[in-house]
């Protein structure tokens, strides 16, 4: 869900300045997608990371956590995963994504704020109005976010599948490839391998 979102933003972007015949660029306003699909998309990511740190838990035979803080989720399982010598890569890379959507960092530039903006119940962008201490006016904030923020998040989101994919393969012991396994999620949701 969030990459599409974040693909209708990066399209909107994209189209919304043109040259006119004197060369100069006319921005075109999409502050109202921004604005209401910008939160649906943070919140997915963020949700989205809870839920498979939530599964890693159970995969590595820990106790189910029933908390939403995905920092306080990730140093649970994270003393565990670096123990696995062949994922200590990607373990780091998630825990640095980890800190980033955990304190929010790529809002910090446009609140023009150096405060972190913690978010223990993950639902910072869930509502208009959170149980965040931190009140954050998104029709003020998401205006600000350009092209390159964008990009910046559609990446991250590339980076956290490819992360969670290899410590999911490992913990599991499969020896796929990547590509490997998106054939047989394919095949798997295409119908053609039994679901049992």
């Amino acid at each position: 869900m969030a990459t599409l979102g974040i693909d209708v933003l990066i399209e909107k972007e994209l189209k919304g300045a043109f040259t006119n015949p004197v060369d100069s660029v006319i921005p075109v306003d999409h502050t109202f997608e921004r604005n209401f699909l910008l939160a649906p998309i943070l919140y997915n990511i963020k949700h989205s990371i809870e839920i498979v740190l939530k599964t890693i838990t159970r995969l590595l035979g820990l106790d189910f956590q029933a908390k939403h803080d995905i920092n306080l989720l990730y140093r649970v399982i994270e003393p565990k995963l670096l123990k696995i010598t062949s994922i200590e890569t990607q373990v780091r890379e998630l825990g640095e994504l980890i800190d980033k959507y955990h304190k929010n960092r790529f809002i910090i530039p446009k609140l023009n704020s150096r405060v972190f903006v913690t978010d223990e119940f993950n639902d910072l962008f869930r509502y208009p109005e959170s149980r965040s201490i931190a009140k954050i006016n998104f029709n003020e904030v998401f205006p600000d976010f350009n092209l390159r923020d964008l990009t910046e998040i559609k990446e991250d989101v590339s980076r956290l599948f490819n992360v969670f994919n290899e410590i999911g393969l490992q913990i599991l012991g499969l020896k796929l490839t990547r590509e490997e396994l998106e054939d047989v999620l394919r095949e798997y949701y295409s119908g053609s391998l039994s679901r049992e």
